[in-house]
């Protein structure tokens, strides 16, 4: 049974909804790194290297974290602050690239992290 604010960790829904807010984050912060590296290099191409949908995704974490944080307040405090480290370790940005590697068969476009 679902108790809003006090859910046990381990329910099924707080599991789901936890791993499409990593999922989610880390496909933005991927794409927050391209869009940095596009604005520091001046050239004609001046296309997005990521489909457009990515966009959506950011979306989709607000949403998720909200519904974590109805569900279980503490534990939704607790994946937010693992979030920024795991941002400033630049591990999300490798999940990232890892999930969307298979949209986008040339290698040119995706840089080096």
């Amino acid at each position: 049974m679902i108790n809003w604010f006090y859910t046990p960790v381990n329910t099924p829904i707080l599991v789901f909804c936890f791993l499409g807010y990593l999922l989610c984050s880390s496909v933005t912060s991927y794409d927050i790194h391209l869009l940095k590296l596009q604005k520091g290099i001046e050239s004609e191409s001046q296309n997005r290297l990521l489909p457009r949908w990515v966009g959506l995704l950011h979306w989709a974490e607000v949403i998720c974290l909200l519904f974590v944080l109805l569900l279980n307040w503490k534990f939704a405090v607790v994946i937010w602050i693992m979030k920024s480290i795991l941002q400033a370790l630049f591990i999300l940005e490798l999940i990232g690239y890892m999930v969307l590697y298979p949209f986008n068969l040339s290698r040119e476009s995706f840089p080096e992290i």
